[in-house]
C-alpha cells in the first residue's frame, strides 16, 4: 500500500524505445477505483562519427557522420564558432557525409549535433567535438591541437589529453 497523497512513481526502466502504453489505477478507501491509460513515446537520439581527427587535412573534408532516431533530424555544422549550414534528414543509423571545404593553415574547431522537434518540443542530440588540422604545404607555422573538450575534472583525477601536431620542415633546417 502507498502512502495518500502525491506519489511518484518513475517508469523509466519499464519503457523502451518507441511508443509504450503506461496504465494507472489508484483505489480510494472505499474500493472506487479509476484507470487511466498514458502513451509515452520514447525517441533515442545518437549522433557518431568514424572520423579520425588525428588525420592532417589539406584540401577539402568529407566528413562522415551517423544520425540515430525515428524523427525528422536538423543537424547542424559549426566550424570555429560559426554555423556553416544545417542538414534536414530522417535518415537513421545510415552514414552520411559532408564536405567542408579546405580551411587556412592551423587548427580549427569541429562542433556537430542535431536537434529534432518530438510532440512540439525540441530535443537535442549528443555533440561530436574535434580539434582539426589543416595543412598547407607553403606555410612552416607549428600546429597543435587537442579534441580535450571536458572542462570539469576532480582534483587529483589523471586526465588523459589526445594532442596531436605538425611541424612543417622549413627549406632552410
Amino acid at each position: 500500500m502507498w502512502p495518500r497523497g502525491a506519489v511518484i512513481v518513475n517508469v523509466k526502466d519499464y519503457i523502451s524505445s518507441g511508443s509504450n502504453t503506461v496504465q494507472l489505477q489508484v483505489t480510494d478507501s472505499y474500493g472506487n477505483s479509476r484507470v487511466k491509460n498514458f502513451t509515452i513515446t520514447v525517441v533515442e537520439l545518437t549522433l557518431v562519427s568514424s572520423f579520425d581527427d588525428s588525420t592532417i587535412q589539406t584540401g577539402v573534408l568529407v566528413f562522415p557522420y551517423t544520425p540515430y532516431g525515428a524523427v525528422s533530424k536538423t543537424v547542424h555544422f559549426i566550424l570555429d564558432g560559426t554555423e556553416m549550414e544545417t542538414v534536414t534528414t530522417s535518415v537513421s543509423a545510415r552514414q552520411q557525409t559532408y564536405i567542408i571545404p579546405q580551411q587556412s593553415h592551423g587548427p580549427h574547431t569541429l562542433r556537430v549535433y542535431f536537434e529534432s522537434t518530438v510532440n512540439g518540443n525540441t530535443v537535442r542530440s549528443n555533440e561530436l567535438y574535434y580539434e582539426i588540422i589543416w595543412y598547407r604545404i607553403s606555410e612552416n607555422t607549428p600546429i597543435i591541437a587537442s579534441s580535450y573538450n571536458q572542462f570539469t575534472v576532480m582534483q587529483f583525477t589523471t586526465v588523459n589529453n589526445p594532442i596531436h601536431g605538425l611541424h612543417a620542415q622549413c627549406p632552410d633546417e
